[in-house]
């Protein structure tokens, strides 16, 4: 979405991802609290090429978003993005972990079980074992893939989820895990 110094928006492209809720013009609709925010890290963002982001109101759970505000390479014009971020990333596969850390398969899972923010409690119900075997697949994990610690592992799949195109559906990583 291109922004420009008179105010007009204009949609430039989507990502395939589900957009957030439209208005009459096919632009996302931003609660009139954040509209005067939004409008200062414009103009910020075209007159000093400061980048800034932003997230909707907690109050209303149906618009929960991030906006991201950056200087466009054309004078005089600012891009914003809208990240659902009700959406979990549903770009890593399993596979994709196999292949980048040297993962098996269980630990795989239990990294995108991890990633999708299940406690280790409900990754062992959902794979039918045992508490400390998740944990020390947990640890395997942690080990091949050089983090400290599951905020670390987690950030670090975090970065790699958003460098990657969305092109798969939701949860769909999630339900091989319960299945599995």
């Amino acid at each position: 979405m291109l922004f420009d110094e008179m105010g007009a928006m204009q949609l430039v492209g989507r990502s395939g991802q589900s957009p957030a809720y439209l208005d009459a013009n096919g632009l996302p609709m931003i609660p009139r609290q954040l509209q005067a925010r939004l409008s200062e890290a414009v103009r910020n963002a075209i007159t000093q090429g400061s980048s800034c982001a932003i997230k909707s109101s907690a109050d209303n759970a149906e618009l929960e978003y991030l906006m991201t505000i950056r200087p466009a390479r054309e004078a005089g014009q600012a891009l914003i993005s809208f990240i659902d971020i009700r959406e979990p990333l549903n770009s890593l596969t399993v596979d994709m972990l196999i292949e980048m850390f040297e993962l098996t398969q269980a630990e795989a899972e239990i990294a995108l079980a991890l990633h999708a923010g299940l406690e280790t409690h409900e990754i062992a119900q959902l794979r039918s074992v045992s508490l400390e075997t998740v944990r020390w697949q947990i640890k395997a994990v942690l080990g091949k893939t050089n983090s400290r610690n599951q905020k670390r592992f987690i950030a670090l799949l975090s970065r790699i989820a958003l460098a990657l195109p969305q092109d798969s559906p939701p949860n769909e990583q999630i339900e091989q895990c319960a299945a599995a």
